[in-house]
């Protein structure tokens, strides 16, 4: 081999072909961007409902010509009960759901197997001679949809699994309602005066 020749092949030496970049959806997902906290569990609600319900109720007339006190045993009239029902999935932490609920209400909630008093309720009031009153004890009745999801071991997505219903209660609110005075719109002394006056 010449001089020429040999200095050519130790200056410039032969370069192997680079191998083109892969596009595979395996490398692709290994740099997806993390959204959410590995393997964390987080439970919404929706759907909101909190009716006035009355849970006893007895009306009683004053016949007597003058202002008396009266504390009469209202009856009752339903039972409101807590429960959490799972629909899809199997898995459900009722007290985590009712802690959602209460922030979404706004007012302390029932925990789960709670209900509503099934004995009658003793309300107190002045009467007006002739007229006619409603007593009274009902809760703010609040219904959700809930569901449970849960963050992928690498924290790419977030993927549902479970979800359901659930249903509980307010504090009590005890009265009586005189028939025909017109309560407070969106008072569940209305809804009594409403519906059993």
């Amino acid at each position: 081999m010449g001089v020429a020749a040999l200095c050519a092949a130790v200056i410039m030496p032969s370069v192997p072909a680079m191998a083109a970049p892969s596009t595979g959806g395996s490398q692709l997902s290994a740099f997806a961007p993390t959204v959410c906290e590995p393997n964390a569990k987080k439970y919404k609600v929706t759907q909101l409902k909190k009716p006035w319900t009355i849970t006893h109720a007895t009306r009683h007339e004053n016949a007597a010509e003058s202002t008396s006190p009266y504390t009469i045993k209202a009856e009752v009239q339903t039972v409101v009960k807590a429960t959490v029902t799972v629909t899809v999935g199997g898995e459900s932490e009722a007290g985590a759901i009712f802690a959602k609920v209460k922030a979404s209400a706004g007012f302390a909630v029932a925990g789960e197997r709670a209900k509503t008093t099934t004995t009658t309720v003793s309300v107190t009031t002045t009467m007006k001679p002739r007229k006619t009153y409603v007593f009274f004890s009902g809760v703010r009745k609040v219904s959700v949809q809930w569901a449970l999801n849960q963050c992928n071991s690498r924290g790419t997505a977030v993927v549902e699994k479970a979800r359901g219903t659930a249903k509980t209660f307010g504090a009590k609110t005890t009265g009586a309602v005189q028939c025909g005075i017109n309560a407070k719109a969106g008072s569940l002394a209305a809804k009594v005066e409403k519906t059993l006056c």
